[in-house]
């Protein structure tokens, strides 16, 4: 896989994708907050529990990332960020949990 295109990570926007080439086909790949992405993707891509997941990570602590993709085909790289975003096909959760290092309670508790 090549990259071929970068939309960068835009905080108002809460997702970045770029473009890559796998065999002869383009495709986009996008990461971002999950409330955004699912606003992106087809509604037949969305599990029925993603509203109860995502609850469920949030409540627990974890930091929660979606992912999505796009097949663009033989897609011209002048292609701009809102036409490629959308439409999209929901691939799933990140959960990442951030723990406190055993040295950041002393430094808090400073502060």
């Amino acid at each position: 896989q090549f990259i071929m295109k970068r939309f960068e990570f835009e905080s108002s926007l809460q997702r970045m994708s770029v473009v890559v080439k796998k065999g002869g086909e383009h495709q986009l790949l996008v990461k971002g907050s999950p409330e955004i992405i699912k606003t992106l993707c087809t509604g037949s891509s969305i599990p029925g529990d993603f509203g109860q997941n995502l609850d469920s990570l949030t409540k627990q602590g974890y930091r929660v990332i979606a992912f999505a993709r796009k097949s663009l085909g033989n897609v011209n790289m002048d292609i701009q960020r809102d036409a490629a975003e959308k439409d999209l096909e929901f691939l799933g959760l990140f959960a990442m949990e951030n723990l406190v290092k055993q040295c950041s309670k002393s430094v808090v508790s400073e502060l």
